[in-house]
């Protein structure tokens, strides 16, 4: 039993190199995270994200007032390289709709960092746009 036990886990060993890179290409996902070994084949660089208001007077750069709005703009970066293009900057539009009172939106731009095959550097543009809901009409 045990002998089987240490053979399963020495075949698991064996194989998480590919399963990882399985991971890593279809999801995105970090190649220096999970313990796999892709993360000597890549660059490492953060994606860049801007915060933008969308109010009266259209798009403007988000000044950032809040701690917490300060917090997740310095964590989000970390956690979309870690996580892969699929974890949406969600909690950044909503602190920026909480602090930005008249704002009608806030508009994330995300330039996710990529090297090709060959060695060519790729910036994948994403733009998030979260709206204010209505205000509900008292009964």
């Amino acid at each position: 039993m045990r002998q089987r036990l240490v053979f399963a886990l020495l075949v698991a060993f064996a194989l998480w190199p590919l399963v990882h890179r399985g991971l890593v290409h279809r999801y995105g996902l970090d190649p220096w995270k999970f313990g796999g070994w892709a993360m000597y084949t890549v660059a490492r660089k953060d994606p860049q994200v801007v915060v933008q208001v969308d109010d009266d007077s259209g798009l403007r750069p988000v000044l950032v007032k809040s701690a917490s709005l300060r917090a997740e703009m310095a964590r989000y970066p970390w956690t979309r390289r870690m996580l892969g293009p699929g974890h949406e900057p969600a909690r950044l539009g909503r602190l920026g709709l909480r602090q930005e009172a008249k704002a009608r939106a806030i508009v994330v731009d995300v330039s996710d960092f990529s090297l090709d095959a060959e060695g060519r550097v790729h910036f994948d543009e994403h733009r998030y746009r979260y709206e204010r809901e209505p205000a509900k009409a008292a009964p």
